[in-house]
């Protein structure tokens, strides 16, 4: 467990300064920190290596303290015995493999350290590059070297940040599986900084979500990244259908109600909120997309609309339709082109009411 309640006043030569005041608990395993550049992910990440000390707050683990501004407690950035993995990796290229794996046992006798390299180089299967050199490796044999290098000390944490994001997709995927791998056999909390929704939700038994220096949401990174409830972490998270309504009618029978969105009206489950006005967000995940009418389905919402926009995003297409209001679903390319999709077509959108989630609205927001 790792306890972080930390406060910090950075200036700014803008003239608006920005205030950190993170408060969250991680547990063993690996916890996501998500948000926005500039949210204070990384900030937080220093306040808990050393490069940055809190203005006040505590970071300690259940037998460790490595910050505690009421009693004094400042322990050196070398005492902490924090693993850390950069996005850049940061390996010394003028040291080989060995001896970046080596750089932090300085303290440690020659055989020491001969021992525990050798327990790296075997655990991350490398042993056949000691003697190579960082520029002839490839960038999962660099990730791997990055590894065994923050976790040779015996960290009490390891902190990753973007540690993926420089690789192609299947070194990415090689390098994620290779991080769960280690994280089951480690008893200590794994914090990784990321921007990529699907690496939080394969990744990550606790997300983190940071806006403006605090934390405003956690939790399971599944239920908050595919199910928002408040408007801010929705657009953090990508969130492509926010909609504004009205409430028309509550059916405490059906366990549904109604809301207009300018010229439609969907169904959604129902809520005990009083105001008449609702936010709903709906993954774009979630919107089944046809070209004719779908029959004897459990979707509470079929819609029919005309394509406005196609947008290609990787492997993906991004459809918007207009049916009285704007939605977006995701198809492949292959369905795109056996549909024979294009703008000006009618379309229908089939969208469950339990797809339909209620978003707190914040003065905030």
């Amino acid at each position: 467990m790792l306890l972080v309640e930390v406060k910090r006043l950075f200036p700014s030569s803008k003239g608006e300064a920005f205030e950190l005041n993170a408060k969250f608990v991680a547990e063993r395993g690996i916890n996501i920190l998500f948000g926005a550049s500039g949210s204070g992910k990384s900030s937080t990440f220093g306040l808990i290596a050393g490069t940055i000390k809190p203005d006040w707050g505590i970071i300690k683990t259940e037998d460790f303290t490595f910050f505690d501004s009421r009693n004094f407690i400042d322990v050196p950035i070398q005492k902490r015995s924090i693993g850390m993995v950069f996005q850049d990796l940061a390996l010394f290229e003028h040291l080989n493999v060995y001896e970046n794996i080596a750089y932090g046992l300085g303290s440690f006798s020659r055989k020491e350290k001969v021992r525990k390299v050798g327990e790296m180089l075997e655990r991350f299967r490398i042993g056949h590059l000691e003697k190579e050199y960082p520029q002839k490796l490839s960038g999962g044999e660099r990730q791997r070297v990055a590894l065994a290098r923050a976790l040779v000390i015996k960290p009490r944490l390891l902190l990753l940040d973007e540690p993926f994001s420089a690789l192609d997709s299947i070194t990415k995927e090689n390098a994620a599986n290779l991080l769960l791998e280690v994280s089951t056999s480690l008893s200590i909390p794994i914090l990784l900084i990321t921007h990529d929704r699907l690496e939080a939700v394969s990744l990550g038994q606790k997300l983190f979500v940071f806006e403006k220096g605090v934390v405003i949401a956690s939790g399971s990174p599944l239920e908050i990244l595919r199910s928002p409830r408040n408007l801010a972490v929705a657009s953090l998270v990508g969130i492509e259908n926010i909609l504004t309504g009205t409430i028309e009618e509550r059916s405490e029978e059906k366990g549904t109600m109604k809301v207009r969105i300018r010229g439609t009206v969907l169904e959604v489950p129902i809520s005990n909120q009083t105001d008449q006005k609702a936010s709903i967000g709906i993954s774009a995940h979630d919107i089944l997309l046809a070209t004719s009418e779908p029959q004897k389905t459990s979707a509470r919402n079929i819609l029919q609309g005309k394509v406005i926009k196609i947008v290609e995003r990787e492997t993906n297409l991004y459809v918007t339709v207009d049916c009285g209001a704007e939605l977006t679903t995701i198809i492949t390319r292959q369905a795109a082109k056996d549909m024979e999709l294009k703008t000006g077509e009618y379309v229908w959108l089939a969208i469950k009411a339990h797809s339909c989630y209620f978003l707190n609205i914040h003065k905030d927001d």
